[in-house]
């Protein structure tokens, strides 16, 4: 089974909203994989990739048509680099139409290089005019466009960078040409650079904040786990992955017992330190492949993929992680667990529903037992 990012699901707990967005982009881990499943449960995937499959098409035309200018391929070289990254945008078109997933970090990455190198070449040797290669490097927006909204500050920074680079060496060789206006290249240079950095990075910031709410809208603000909409939306990726191995679904609803009695004798503050503690050590035990989410007052719902052989095993030691005896308050809590045992790639959308109603019925029974302790509901098969 594909390993999840921890920073995109319940394990992980995300900043406070505030100042520094970039900067803690920058610094922190970028998680690609929350955009891919951000376009998948909004239906979003398809469009996005005929979108860029379109751009490709367009880079293809352009290298090709190219050849045909008095001003394009002069060389058996520069014929060369064209024809290849006509190629190159042809067969990017062909991939990203084809296919119904988005990349993964790999692949995108290797589409942003690949697409950067061949548009470089292109520019410096493909076309014959240094001029008209300075004027070409706006193209470089079109990939800054992609690189912002998908890769991290770093990445686009990068990219910025190369542009930059290739845009300088074009102006400069087309400022030895005599036949050109000196300032007339000057003031294009300018311009150009100043497109590319700003329309690139005034993306990013953009975008870096549209995903930020984006990604709390999903969220507990006290203990940043998911909330109900956004288990709803982590809950469909669960067992994605290689269907030939037995799996199981486990579902745990965590009650805290006696939750208002602590709230009630110590404080709201307390009761707030207890939530965050239970939620940090839920993160822990769920591991990068569960989804950890509070779903109301004191309640909390992990969902973990674990191998068929490991259940009992798995759901013991989350609930063992709800106590500390390092707290100031010490807490306990009603654990109802629900399995649902399914070889299939995919969970069915209705399944995770019955899964955590289940296990609510479990709660309870272990709730009217005296709490602290562990209820099975019936295990389901698929």
């Amino acid at each position: 089974m594909t390993r999840l990012n921890a920073d995109s699901r319940g394990p992980g707990i995300i900043p406070r909203p505030g100042r520094g967005l970039l900067s803690r982009t920058w610094l922190a881990t970028t998680d690609y994989t929350w955009l891919p499943r951000f376009l998948d449960t909004r239906g979003l995937t398809r469009p996005g990739r005929v979108i860029i499959a379109s751009w490709c098409f367009v880079f293809a035309l352009m290298a090709a048509t190219m050849q045909l200018s008095n001003l394009g391929a002069d060389s058996g070289l520069a014929r060369s680099v064209l024809t290849v990254s006509a190629l190159s945008g042809l067969y990017g078109g062909v991939s990203w139409s084809r296919h119904a997933t988005w990349p993964n970090w790999a692949q995108s990455m290797t589409f942003v290089v690949w697409s950067d190198v061949w548009l470089a070449l292109a520019l410096l040797i493909g076309v014959r005019s240094a001029f008209v290669g300075t004027i070409g490097c706006i193209l470089f927006i079109m990939i800054g466009f992609y690189v912002a909204v998908v890769h991290s500050p770093r990445v686009a920074v990068a990219h910025i960078g190369g542009a930059l680079v290739i845009c300088s060496l074009l102006a400069r060789s087309a400022l030895t040409d005599p036949s050109n206006d000196d300032w007339i290249v000057f003031d294009m240079y300018v311009i150009i650079c100043g497109v590319i950095i700003t329309t690139a990075w005034a993306l990013q910031v953009v975008w870096l904040r549209l995903t930020d709410d984006a990604r709390r809208a999903g969220r507990d603000y006290l203990t940043a786990t998911l909330n109900r909409r956004g288990l709803q939306d982590e809950a469909r990726q669960l067992l994605r992955g290689d269907p030939s191995h037995s799996k199981a679904l486990v579902a745990m609803l965590i009650d805290v017992d006696s939750f208002k009695r602590l709230n009630d004798t110590h404080g709201h503050g307390a009761g707030d330190d207890a939530l965050t503690a239970i939620a940090e050590r839920l993160v822990r035990a769920a591991g990068p492949e569960g989804v950890v989410a509070r779903i109301g007052g004191d309640e909390f719902v992990v969902l973990r993929s674990v191998d068929a052989t490991d259940i009992e095993t798995v759901a013991a030691q989350i609930h063992s992680a709800i106590s500390s005896t390092s707290d100031l308050f010490p807490v306990s809590a009603s654990t109802g667990v629900s399995v649902y045992l399914t070889t299939a790639a995919d969970l069915p959308g209705s399944a995770v529903n019955m899964l955590i109603e289940h296990a609510d019925n479990a709660m309870y029974r272990a709730k009217k037992r005296g709490g602290n302790r562990i209820a099975w509901a019936h295990m389901s098969q698929h």
